[in-house]
């Protein structure tokens, strides 16, 4: 069997991370997989980035400028991503060269791919969902459920200079996925499972449950004096870690680790907060040790090892707290 991956990213983000473990996994177990990423970055083996011509590059700029422009009045009330899915490479043609007998999409957003050009793919389809983009329209994350719950706009198609640009692009996902006949979802956790039945765009679709993968041979406990001392951290130490792309980001939940780390700040002896990604937090009374971006995995298996607490899994299972959106891929 040949799979066939489509991704925007190889890392970088927890969805780029997720799948480029698909495809490794996949390789590993001696299936014949391909790994289509628009931005690579991890140089992994049997990837490949669509090919350009010149002038296709002048276009695709062109395009992406068009694609701003339009996402700039939304994006002044919202704090994550949001994409229209309106331009980008054709899916389609990528999936006639390489004849697969199975396509898996990963996170395609972010005009990477035309999401309108799946409608032409004849083999079967697997995505895996990272967030709440594929059922919703512009939004990767959208907290009130009405807006992928109610029913589409009359006739199914609304003109592109409509006043509600996401429900345009609702539409067109609705037309793009009439056409698809074998579509099945795979999510990471119950909550997306949940929210995608729901959603008017897929819940009529298949939907699996499958946990975000992870290398077992890497990411096992080690001892935590020497990651420690590897590290630089304190050995003795009550270390806090956490970490996301941006903690500034409201959605990922960072506002409610600070506030709640904030409330033990003097109540625990030698209490540190290690923090690794683009953000520099601070809480007020607590010592802090940043590590920046971490893309190599061994040091992450050492950072994971070296805590003695992970803030995200702790504020996640708070009961009665905001919850936290995300698939927690890293």
């Amino acid at each position: 069997m040949k799979v066939l991956h489509f991704s925007a990213l190889d890392g970088q983000t927890g969805a780029g991370v997720a799948a480029a473990r698909i495809h490794t996994g996949l390789l590993a177990r001696g299936v014949r997989s391909r790994f289509c990423v628009v931005y690579p970055s991890s140089g992994l083996p049997s990837t490949f980035t669509p090919p350009m011509s010149f002038f296709g590059r002048i276009r695709r700029a062109m395009w992406r400028k068009l694609d701003d422009r339009m996402l700039r009045a939304p994006m002044l009330n919202y704090d994550y991503v949001l994409s229209t899915g309106l331009f980008g490479i054709d899916i389609a043609a990528i999936v006639r060269a390489e004849k697969p007998d199975v396509v898996q999409l990963h996170w395609i957003a972010g005009n990477s791919f035309r999401l309108s050009s799946l409608a032409d793919v004849k083999v079967p389809i697997v995505w895996r969902l990272s967030d709440q983009w594929p059922f919703c329209g512009l939004q990767h994350l959208e907290p009130n459920a009405s807006a992928y719950t109610k029913p589409l706009p009359r006739g199914w198609s609304l003109p592109l200079l409509s006043s509600n640009l996401s429900e345009y692009v609702r539409s067109r996902k609705a037309q793009t996925y009439a056409r698809l006949r074998a579509l099945v979802l795979a999510v990471p956790s119950r909550w997306l499972m949940e929210e995608t039945r729901k959603s008017v765009l897929l819940g009529g679709r298949p939907v699996e449950l499958v946990p975000t993968s992870c290398d077992t041979t890497l990411f096992v406990p080690r001892e935590r004096a020497a990651c420690r001392t590897a590290l630089g951290l304190k050995p003795d130490a009550a270390i806090v870690l956490v970490g996301a792309t941006s903690m500034g980001t409201r959605w990922k939940g960072g506002d409610l680790f600070l506030e709640a780390l904030g409330k033990l700040a003097g109540t625990i002896p030698n209490l540190q907060l290690v923090t690794f990604g683009k953000d520099v937090v601070h809480v007020p009374g607590i010592e802090m040790v940043h590590m920046g971006e971490v893309r190599d995995r061994r040091l992450m298996v050492a950072l994971y090892n070296a805590a003695a607490v992970d803030g995200w899994l702790w504020l996640a299972h708070q009961p009665g707290r905001r919850q936290v959106h995300g698939s927690m891929d890293q």
